[in-house]
């Protein structure tokens, strides 16, 4: 069932929290852009047990990328 927002503003919502709950912190703790897929899914595991969120609400946000390129280690295909 869709929030009172609607699914656009959801959405909204679900990319802001990734980037600030858990993309940001993990940049600033391991002090570089690129990071790894374990390091992500270590952060997002971490994130939605201290703040209570459903690891199926965050990986909605999951496609989201910061800058093209920057996470280099995240997309598929890429050393």
């Amino acid at each position: 069932m869709l929030s009172e927002k609607g699914k656009y503003a959801t959405a909204t919502q679900n990319r802001r929290t990734v980037l600030e709950k858990i993309i940001w912190p993990l940049i600033l703790e391991i002090d570089d852009v690129t990071f790894s897929v374990k390091q992500y899914q270590k952060k997002r595991d971490e994130a939605c047990q201290k703040n209570n969120y459903k690891i199926s609400e965050i990986s909605r946000a999951k496609e989201y990328r910061l800058y093209p390129g920057s996470c280099r280690k995240l997309t598929v295909g890429s050393s």
